[in-house]
């Protein structure tokens, strides 16, 4: 959950703690606090004993492919509370204890239960001394405690799944298929010789799971014969799981059969793998995100990201995930690797809500769009620091992408090019504003980049399209103290600034970082990120 305007109206923001310490509860805070936090929102005391150090920090690093585990160093004075060496002597391992930390509301009436979670996880390298002397730890979100990886343990194929398999397909995992790797342009996946049943069928396993494609085209590659259209069914392997595969035996393939062959698989043109929450089959990126979250072990904002599902559904996306035989995938190296580089999303942990969200970049915002106009003519809010301008080595204006990768060659059949460049365009490359201004403004400057889970040509598009609208222009942020009243903002928020100081009229920025302070204060860093399209000067 996240912090509404009315609850924050009249509050005090106040640091909340509870551990749970092998099974003993304590409950801290910064001074002796009532809440409505026990069980069914009964009051409960919080003892005085937590030492925040200050501040505790959620920033949302512009456009990164990764999340840093949120954490907070703590200092818990527990004096006459709980004799902690006697505690560890005895057995209770502290470093074994967990933690939830929360900013607490505080209104008027000892009733409001309004509550943020900023970490919820583990204390890290904890330090003790005597029984009067404090606790000082790190407590840190817990990450996948036991990261959970694709496929599953009995999707192999082996003597107990696959007698008569052939050698080649040996400790082989099954592919995962989600969209129409190869779009029916070029062959997107392996398949695995299987059954080599000299008296009955002959198979090959395509997937690991039903699919939604009646046929697909196939090439054995080590003598380039190739059938355009092999009839696709269903059948369970010796543990009883359900895959799809080829019968090369009935009819006949054109493609050669030899046990000793790499064969690959051309999927059609619209989307055949695994099925999403509708029944019909996957093929949008955000659907393919939400797949591989829930088969991680991660803690993650379902509600979040349901929100903005659709503007990723946009990006359409086609994945063969083939695990290696010594390694399975992690679903969460996995987004890291193909997913986040391509889609106008940040991830950030405790974001004021249940676990790891992602925070979708309104490049289209306009001013209506803003939360809040921050003013600080009229002193709503204090400027901290002076304003930056980002870095220009992230700046481009030409975007190369290659993608349409060829599994059997492991070479991208296709490529597109948005260019600021004159000449570049005029040799077929598309072109936009944003990479027009830059291009006037710094030079050329090229960023090549490749993907092998687009196969889809205005996907392509749309991905050069957002970079240019991020990294063709240098953005400048900038720190301003505000009330606590504005703290119902979110990471990644558009705001309206004006500060006529620094000259900024009704300029639209983003929230990129949010500091909270126990009080009535916090602070916030907001980004401007140049639109020659929409705003009103460019130099």
């Amino acid at each position: 959950m996240s912090f509404l305007p009315a609850d924050l109206a009249g509050s005090d923001l106040v640091w909340l703690l509870d551990i749970d310490w092998l099974g003993r509860s304590l409950r801290l805070s910064e001074q002796h606090r009532r809440a409505p936090f026990g069980e069914h929102h009964a009051m409960v005391d919080y003892l005085p004993g937590l030492d925040m150090g200050g501040s505790v920090d959620q920033v949302l690093d512009l456009f990164a492919d990764a999340s840093s585990l949120p954490s907070v160093s703590v200092t818990l004075n527990l004096a006459g509370i709980v004799d902690v060496p006697a505690e560890i002597a005895a057995g209770r391992d502290f470093s074994a204890a967990t933690g939830v930390l929360s900013l607490w509301a505080e209104g008027d009436t000892t009733e409001d239960i309004y509550r943020i979670v900023v970490v919820s996880g583990r204390f890290r390298a904890p330090e003790y001394g005597s029984a009067t002397e404090p606790i000082t730890a790190t407590l840190e979100e817990f990450p996948a405690t036991e990261p959970d990886v694709i496929p599953g343990f009995r999707e192999r194929v082996n003597d107990d799944t696959w007698a008569d398999h052939a050698e080649p397909a040996a400790l082989m995992w099954y592919p995962q298929i989600l969209g129409s790797p190869g779009a029916g342009e070029t062959y997107g996946s392996a398949a695995l010789y299987v059954d080599t049943n000299a008296t009955g069928g002959k198979h090959l396993l395509i997937a690991g799971h039903a699919v939604s494609a009646s046929t697909v085209a196939l090439l054995n590659s080590t003598d380039d014969s190739e059938d355009t259209s092999v009839a696709v069914s269903h059948q369970t392997d010796g543990s009883g799981h359900t895959v799809a595969v080829l019968n090369l035996t009935t009819p006949t393939t054109t493609a050669t059969v030899d046990g000793s062959a790499a064969y690959w698989v051309k999927w059609p043109a619209d989307a055949g793998g695994h099925a999403d929450h509708d029944g019909g089959a996957i093929s949008g990126a955000g659907s393919v995100l939400r797949w591989l979250l829930e088969r991680s072990s991660l803690r993650w904002d379902r509600g979040r990201l349901a929100a903005i599902l659709p503007a990723l559904n946009a990006f359409r996306v086609d994945c063969a995930i083939q695990a290696a035989p010594d390694r399975r995938v992690d679903p969460w190296a996995y987004i890291q690797q193909h997913l986040l580089p391509i889609l106008p999303i940040t991830p950030a942990h405790a974001t004021t809500s249940g676990g790891l969200a992602f925070v979708l970049w309104r490049f289209d915002a306009l001013a209506g769009d803003a939360i809040a106009h921050l003013r600080a003519d009229r002193a709503e809010v204090q400027r901290q620091t002076a304003v930056s301008f980002s870095d220009i080595d992230g700046i481009a204006n030409e975007y190369r992408l290659a993608y349409a990768f060829n599994a059997d060659t492991g070479k991208p059949t296709k490529d597109y090019t948005l260019s600021g460049d004159e000449l570049v365009i005029s040799d077929g490359a598309s072109s936009n504003n944003y990479c027009r201004v830059s291009a006037g403004r710094y030079g050329s400057r090229v960023r090549e980049e490749s993907s092998e889970i687009i196969y889809d040509d205005p996907t392509a598009a749309k991905v050069c399209g957002w970079w240019s609208r991020a990294f063709s222009l240098a953005s400048r942020s900038v720190t301003y103290s505000a009330p606590s009243t504005f703290g119902y903002l979110e990471l990644g928020d558009p705001v309206l600034l004006t500060d006529t100081d620094i000259a900024w009229e009704s300029q639209l920025c983003l929230v990129t970082e949010i500091r909270w302070m126990s009080g009535r204060g916090i602070e916030l860093t907001l980004r401007a990120i140049e639109d020659p399209s929409r705003d009103a000067l460019v130099l």
